[in-house]
């Protein structure tokens, strides 16, 4: 859970921490904004789906719950056509990892082999190059 001022920051060092920490690859942003005409009155819903660490928009709809009893109706409605944004922006290829933000590292098992067979090398030529003392 991120709060509003969480969610313009544009550090890569930071999002890169927050979802290490999380074990994640990437970050979408539902956002809720509900407003209140009167005390039991109309509640009227605004909700937008945002998507990366560059806060794009990926759309956005209105709802009213005419009272505090349907409130949780409203918001179960938000949720699945959240869901029904963020499921159309994925089929359309909208929603791919920020390849900045990948914290697993980049492995070059070739140059991994290169290393450790000249090192393979570099310590037999020292182990024969060695003298052998003996002692007595």
């Amino acid at each position: 859970m991120l709060t509003e001022g969480q969610l313009t920051r544009r550090s890569r060092n930071w999002w890169r921490l927050v979802l290490d920490e999380f074990g994640a690859a990437d970050v979408v942003m539902p956002i809720a904004r509900l407003t209140r005409e009167f005390p039991g009155g109309p509640i009227h819903g605004t909700f937008t789906a945002r998507h990366g660490p560059d806060n794009r928009f990926i759309g956005q709809f209105d709802l009213t719950a005419p009272s505090d009893d349907q409130l949780p109706q409203m918001l179960a409605d938000a949720v699945h056509r959240l869901d029904a944004l963020y499921t159309q922006a994925l089929q359309q290829g909208q929603l791919a990892p920020d390849p900045s933000l990948n914290m697993a590292p980049q492995l070059d098992t070739k140059l991994i082999n290169q290393i450790l067979d000249r090192w393979g090398r570099c310590s037999s030529l020292r182990r024969a190059r060695r003298p052998r003392r003996e002692y007595q």
